[in-house]
């Protein structure tokens, strides 16, 4: 009976520092600066949006063009190099996603090594989009594309 109630004694202290340390630990990572993540809103498209790869319809002048963002890469929180645009439209049947990427060495400077499905992130440039369905701050719905992806006429 002693031992039990030494070895239950025991689990609990062992808890309890677990508790603690993961406590503290949250205290010893700040945030990353990639947390302040422009909140983007959408306009209600008054035309129809053809997906097509061009951002030429009258609809997209509606929508208020955010930039700017940051990169991950080499020095995640830092701002991009480049100029990224981003608009957001959205219908009774799908939300619209317009960005501009901009790279002065044009697709010469973009880096997409291959198309295959399962690729290293870090070796590829992309674009991603996350959503708070929620709205609690910690959940998020994600996709990113890469040049290539993408489907045009």
């Amino acid at each position: 009976m002693r031992w039990t109630s030494d070895l239950r004694l025991a689990s609990i202290a062992v808890v309890i520092v677990a508790v603690c340390a993961i406590d503290g630990a949250a205290d010893t990572f700040p945030p990353s600066p990639i947390d302040a993540r422009p909140h983007v809103t959408a306009a209600r498209a008054t035309t129809s949006i053809e997906i097509d790869g061009r951002l030429d319809e009258p609809g997209w002048g509606r929508a208020v063009e955010t930039t700017p963002f940051v990169q991950y890469d080499p020095e995640q929180g830092a701002p991009s190099k480049f100029t990224t645009r981003v608009r957001i439209l959205f219908d009774d049947e799908a939300l619209y996603i317009g960005v501009r990427c901009d790279d002065p060495a044009g697709r010469d400077g973009t880096r997409v090594p291959d198309l295959r499905r399962d690729f290293d992130f870090d070796q590829n440039d992309l674009f991603g989009v996350s959503f708070d369905p929620f709205l609690t701050g910690r959940d998020a719905v994600s996709f990113q594309v890469k040049r290539g992806q993408n489907k045009s006429r």
